[in-house]
């Protein structure tokens, strides 16, 4: 049986915490190990109770995204899982990655991934649970979640000393896809999302667009666009080439 250790980020949706961790053990492969890596936010106060196997990091210092990929270091498993606050994996999704990682292609996977038509974040294709795709699909980048062998993750730290200060607090997704381009030469994956199995998505969908768009999502912020454009801008003067890069 394959080992999986799973990062899960506690900031503002305590009420995300135990859904996430009944669907982390409702698994086909079930993970080795449940991390959370806990921000100290007044007002939000989490519960832990029946969540047995859950082992708690809690933090008095907002460290910004990077903060559970730092978390992901401590894991002992083959695979790693770092999964955002809104995202409900379905009972099959590990299954599904593992499945593509070992008899498809390696690379980094995720539940949700996008192709650049353009350097301004205008044009964008969009696969996984927000546009099921029947078959593996090759994308830039993907979000919401991280699914990947424990080797990749040596790439996301190999400019950590180096980065602007504006991509410890946004575009974690580009930066992690970039690395892994540049230093390890691999991809990101969206694996089957079939419309007639659910059981293999990496996100609930239901949940996935009412979690996604709340009070403390990321995707309402105004200053989302510019913010996001500025990350990827960065990566592609320092070597990312995004699929369609050339026609640009």
């Amino acid at each position: 049986m394959k080992s999986i250790s799973v990062v899960l980020n506690g900031f503002k949706r305590p009420h995300t915490l135990k859904l996430q961790y009944e669907a982390l053990m409702n698994q086909s492969v079930k993970p080795k190990e449940i991390l959370l890596w806990k921000t100290d936010t007044e007002g939000y106060n989490f519960s832990y109770d029946g969540l047995d196997k859950l082992a708690i990091t809690e933090n008095t210092k907002d460290f910004g995204i990077w903060g559970r990929f730092v978390h992901a270091l401590n894991t002992s498993s083959e695979y790693i899982c770092v999964i955002d606050d809104d995202t409900i994996p379905q009972p099959r999704y590990f299954e599904n990655c593992i499945n593509c990682i070992e008899n498809i292609e390696n690379g980094l996977y995720g539940p949700y991934g996008v192709i650049f038509h353009d350097l301004e974040y205008q044009s964008v294709s969009r696969f996984g649970w927000v546009a099921p795709n029947k078959e593996i699909q090759k994308v830039d980048f993907v979000g919401h979640s991280w699914f990947f062998h424990r080797d990749l993750l040596g790439a996301f730290w190999r400019e950590a000393g180096n980065v602007p200060d504006f991509l410890k607090r946004f575009g974690d997704d580009v930066y992690f896809a970039y690395a892994v381009q540049k230093y390890l030469g691999l991809s990101c994956y969206i694996p089957p999302h079939p419309p007639s199995d659910l059981s293999l998505w990496g996100s609930h969908p239901q949940l996935g667009y009412q979690l996604g768009v709340d009070g403390v999502a990321i995707s309402t912020d105004p200053t989302r666009g510019p913010r996001f454009k500025e990350v990827l801008q960065h990566c592609i003067k320092n070597g990312y080439r995004p699929i369609e890069y050339e026609k640009f």
